[in-house]
């Protein structure tokens, strides 16, 4: 077996646990918040500064 092969190899095995590791953060997070508070601006930006040139202030 190559270099290649096992990097190849060990790529896959590294984007499966990260996958992996995305769906049971995904599940976790379901489980210990409601989608009104994860959906909920927690932010209070009445006090952010106005910068320069921008329009949307």
């Amino acid at each position: 077996m190559s270099v290649a092969r096992l990097v190849e190899i060990a790529a896959w095995v590294l984007a499966a646990a990260i996958a992996l590791w995305m769906v049971v953060d995904v599940i976790r997070v379901d489980h210990k918040y409601d989608e009104e508070y994860l959906s909920s601006a927690v932010e209070d930006l009445s006090d952010a500064p106005n910068l320069e040139g921008d329009p949307t202030r």
